[in-house]
């Protein structure tokens, strides 16, 4: 299956060059879109490097859940969540870690 991203954020200037009718935030609406990045950036731990082995906590094998996205509303929260299992192991007398992801589904979190 091939995964296709749209990996090429377009700013406001950009979307209005485009002919794309963007509407002006106010700052208090600014903040808080803000801080709702802030949120998801700390849930899902963006800017941080990956490192599988800190999923291990220490223990040779551990089931993993990883949110990837939201989807929220002011009733609902859905969350695509990949899980599956991490666990070290040696290869060529190599340490190693082996993750498997097995699941890519949309969660519903929680009814606000």
């Amino acid at each position: 299956m091939l995964f296709r991203i749209h990996a090429y954020p377009i700013d406001r200037d950009e979307a209005t060059e485009l002919g794309l009718n963007i509407e002006r935030t106010t700052d208090t609406l600014e903040k808080a879109i803000h801080q709702l990045y802030e949120d998801y950036a700390t849930t899902m731990k963006l800017g941080q490097p990956f490192h599988p082995d800190e999923l291990l906590g220490g223990r040779e094998f551990s089931d993993v859940s990883i949110p990837g996205a939201f989807v929220e509303s002011t009733d609902l929260t859905y969350e695509f969540t990949f899980a599956g299992k991490v666990q070290k192991s040696i290869r060529n007398n190599q340490p190693a870690l082996d993750l498997n992801l097995n699941t890519q589904v949309w969660i519903k979190k929680e009814e606000k």
